[in-house]
């Protein structure tokens, strides 16, 4: 029975952040870390409040089409943001560069009240200011400054305003989106909002993957970034002494196209110790829809090892040395992404069930 769930992962501050996806294993990144007690303050805003003159990434006056996002600044934009840690109240008043890319301005934004704060780049417990932006209509761009912080303790962003465009103090509103609160290689707390729009319950999913072998017979992935379409999918599989073995996605998109959109054949068995990683862009979302079937019977490498241990007692004559490598070859690469190794996989497994039916007979 073929199935389907779309899980997006979005990432609202200034830095990228790797993270994985249908992972059940421990650390930040476990599914028992998957909550909503994090604070995701907001203000909502428009391009125009802004002063709607920007670059596009090609280096051209941005204009509204529709499609195209602001990149840089193409004028200079003063912003003030108030913030408080304790009782101390502090202030960031920078101004953008001509020519300056928002998110380069936001970690400038960043590293002011990195520099302010006692805790330097743990801000307290808050993530790193960035924005998130989308059209939402024809001709109006949301350009809405995004931050988490704890519940009432650590850092607490006040308001912003933008002297340049005469837009007032304004003063943030609260969501309680679920995610996780991953760490920077650099110190940073990056939030990671992690959502599965198809059923609504990522954390059902991913424990149903423990009691059940799926397998993964295509991925889209979907974001308005094409440099997020185009990072990575590493395909990881770990086993009960934390040993991993990985696939890289090596599909490519086209780089004189602006491209929102790339399906390829994923055929991997997931089995609650195989997850996705995948390099999240400040600022930026994936999507992913995970086309699979539950009723495949999908046989791993431990199961492969055991078959051979029957064939060993049954006196059949186990693999070699070379057969061996090639097989557990085969499977370290989770048949996946190409199909070379998926038809080698297939034989050797053919080969194995054909010599314990001919004994059996």
């Amino acid at each position: 029975m073929k199935s389907k769930v779309r899980i997006k992962a979005e990432n609202l501050s200034c830095f990228e952040q790797p993270i994985r996806l249908l992972y059940s294993g421990t650390g930040d990144n476990s599914i028992n870390n998957y909550l909503n007690d994090r604070n995701l303050n907001q203000i909502d805003m428009t391009s125009a409040n802004w002063g709607d003159n920007f670059l596009d990434s090609s280096g051209v006056v941005w204009v509204k089409d529709g499609e195209t996002l602001p990149f840089a600044f193409n004028a200079a934009i003063n912003v003030v943001i108030r913030y408080v840690v304790g009782a101390t109240l502090y202030t960031t008043n920078l101004t953008s560069g001509v020519g300056e890319a928002i998110d380069a301005f936001f970690v400038r934004i960043a590293q002011d009240m990195s520099s302010q704060v006692p805790d330097g780049n743990n801000l307290g417990d808050a993530s790193p200011m960035g924005i998130k932006m989308y059209y939402s209509t024809e001709s109006e761009v949301k350009m809405i400054p995004s931050m988490f912080n704890n519940f009432l303790s650590g850092l607490q962003v006040q308001n912003l305003a933008i002297p340049t465009t005469s837009f007032a103090a304004t003063t943030f509103t609260d969501t309680y989106p679920e995610g996780f609160k991953l760490k920077h290689t650099d110190g940073w707390n990056i939030d990671i909002i992690v959502v599965d729009s198809s059923s609504g319950d990522y954390r059902e999913f991913v424990n149903s993957l423990l009691n059940q072998k799926i397998y993964l017979d295509k991925i889209r992935k979907y974001s308005n970034n094409s440099s997020q379409i185009d990072e990575p999918i590493l395909a990881k599989r770990y086993d009960v002494a934390g040993f991993e073995k990985q696939l890289v996605d090596t599909s490519v998109i086209d780089p004189y196209q602006y491209q929102k959109v790339l399906d390829y054949d994923a055929n991997l068995d997931l089995n609650g110790q195989t997850y996705l990683e995948v390099k999240i862009l400040a600022g930026d979302f994936l999507s992913l829809t995970l086309n699979y079937d539950k009723k495949v019977g999908v046989i791993g490498y431990d199961e492969i090892a055991y078959l051979d241990t029957l064939l060993k007692e049954q006196g059949v004559e186990p693999l070699n040395r070379q057969e061996k490598e090639e097989l557990e070859d085969s499977f370290v690469n989770f048949s996946g992404f190409t199909k070379k190794e998926d038809k080698a996989l297939n034989a050797l497994v053919f080969g194995l069930l054909t010599y314990i039916l001919i004994k059996e007979f």
